[in-house]
């Protein structure tokens, strides 16, 4: 594989995998064995570029691979149309909060985050907006925290998101603890967090640098890690990986530290009660999905690999 980013299980069992650099998704069947791939670098049609996020739609007979465009597929790879959403900035944080995730409800309405003219301008607490198959935004929602600092507001507000089989948004914020819950349609129905082992802080930070005889002041945004991601599963509860120790300042652990140690999921039912931990295995990864029973946890880096998990239920 080159560099995987996302994945995905198709009814009859095969898998999908995304690659961002490779610019292409392949097929694997039930027993892991390649079967086809589609998709090129390029501005075409079904082409992509830096594609990050990979979803089946609710009625699992379309894909959507969210990058510079967004673009839909029948399960063969062909291609049947998209659209192309605003851009948001060119920053790091800016980057982090557009390819937080991409969400699909009934209809083919694609969730992404919202252009930041919707709520960081206007002052409306819009983090999310839902899109037609034309591009066209219907609504937009979702909780906005603010502080004085632009940069730093747009840093707190970066959150994970994910749709039940109801077409319920949850949404995981990747530097505050707060789980929220929305119904389709955009209204509020409940908040939800956990305990943590730690403050959490979202603060703008001054460090000064020197270069011979200068120094010069910087000043950036710094918030405490909470949230890796969050995904449903086949029972409709909700996964949230949390983290339970701080990273370093580039978001990642020590060569030698255990993963164990550092997340863990937290699973929570449809009305936001925290059921039980499940313990993050030892393994290197940078992004994961939930299709079914089945747990994805996708290593883009270290070995360039997929690791599936059969979620078993514990009687």
């Amino acid at each position: 594989m080159y560099d995987p980013v996302d994945a995905v299980r198709l009814p009859n069992g095969d898998i999908l995998i995304l690659e961002r650099d490779g610019s292409t998704v392949k097929r694997y069947d039930k027993d892991h064995e390649f079967v086809s791939s589609f998709g090129q670098k390029g501005q075409g049609p079904g082409d992509f570029v830096y594609p990050f996020c990979l979803r089946l739609s609710s009625e699992r007979d379309k894909l959507i691979v969210a990058g510079s465009k967004i673009s839909i597929f029948s399960l063969d790879g062909s291609y049947e149309g998209g659209f192309k959403p605003e851009r948001i900035g060119g920053s790091s944080i800016h980057e982090e909060y557009r390819t937080s995730g991409m969400a699909v409800l009934s209809g083919l309405q694609v969730i992404l985050p919202s252009p930041l003219s919707v709520w960081l301008d206007s002052g409306e607490p819009k983090l999310l907006s839902i899109y037609d198959r034309t591009g066209s935004v219907i609504r937009s929602f979702g909780y906005v925290k603010r502080y004085d600092n632009p940069e730093l507001t747009l840093l707190a507000n970066v959150a994970f998101f994910a749709t039940d089989k109801k077409d319920n948004v949850y949404m995981a914020y990747s530097h505050q603890n707060r789980i929220n819950k929305y119904s389709s349609d955009g209204h509020w129905l409940f908040s939800a967090d956990r305990s943590l082992p730690y403050e959490v802080k979202n603060e703008v930070k001054v460090e000064i640098f020197k270069s011979g005889d200068m120094e010069r002041e910087f000043a950036w945004p710094s918030g405490s890690s909470v949230t890796k991601g969050i995904s449903i599963d086949h029972q409709n509860r909700i996964w949230v990986l949390t983290f339970l120790r701080q990273p370093n300042r580039f978001l990642t652990f020590d060569e030698d530290a255990n993963l164990t140690d550092c997340y863990e999921f937290d699973v929570f039912d449809s009305e936001g009660i925290l059921l039980f931990e499940v313990p993050f295995p030892d393994v290197r990864f940078d992004n994961f999905s939930i299709c079914d029973d089945r747990l994805y946890l996708i290593d883009s880096q270290s070995e360039s690999c997929v690791y599936e998990y059969r979620i078993a239920e514990i009687r």
